[in-house]
């Protein structure tokens, strides 16, 4: 984190710190608090460490605690309370999380599947909001059919009805599967086949492929 606060360690340890260490602790995880909107969450651990010259709070909360927390989709967002505040930004920002991220907000980070990592130059590069895409988000579109066509398209056990030109983002776990109606029949005797369906294992663009033929 970015700060304008110029004041050394030793001060800062012996005049903020020590007096009253609970202020900065609570301080920290009401940020957090705030940072991913949570109903409830709980205090692991708190330290300092003079080496690294960090004051630390380990906070533990699950995602269904956040209101932030797309639970259908798999999409999780926090802020950055400085940002918003208008006061300062986060200069770098790090996630190292158990399970997968698929996709995060900016296409400048550095991401290793559970590892991922913001650095922003800068107030203005810096965002208010990232987000985290724990399922794979495929965007699904469709080629060679008209829009006066409604297609029923199926992801895993649900079932959702597209135009033709609609183009639609679909949030999904590894291996689903996404596929149509191998054959769509159009009023005037004209008949579509699908030609691919697709298992999905990453974040893509998906066109279906539709060739026309009369019946």
């Amino acid at each position: 984190m970015s700060s304008a606060i110029d004041i050394d360690w030793d001060t800062f340890r012996t005049q903020c710190y020590d007096p009253n260490p609970s202020y900065w602790h609570t301080g920290l995880a009401n940020r957090v608090k705030y940072m991913f909107n949570l109903r409830s969450f709980s205090i692991v651990s708190t330290y300092i460490d003079d080496d690294l010259r960090r004051v630390a709070t380990i906070v533990q909360f699950h995602l269904t605690d956040s209101n932030n927390y797309d639970s259908k989709n798999g999409i999780i967002y926090f802020i950055d309370v400085f940002k918003v505040e208008g006061r300062d930004y986060f200069d770098e920002v790090i996630v190292d999380s158990e399970l997968k991220i698929y996709k995060a907000t900016r296409k400048n980070i550095n991401c290793y599947k559970n590892y991922l990592e913001w650095k922003n130059l800068n107030q203005a590069e810096a965002p208010s909001r990232y987000y985290l895409y724990f399922k794979v988000p495929v965007e699904v579109s469709f080629f060679g059919l008209p829009n006066s066509i409604i297609v029923k398209i199926e992801v895993e056990d649900n079932v959702y009805a597209l135009k033709g030109e609609e183009v639609k983002t679909f949030y999904v776990k590894e291996e689903d599967t996404i596929s149509v109606e191998e054959y769509i029949y159009e009023n005037d005797g004209v008949r579509y086949r699908c030609a691919n369906n697709s298992i999905v294992t990453r974040p893509e663009v998906l066109t279906l492929n539709m060739k026309n033929k009369l019946r």
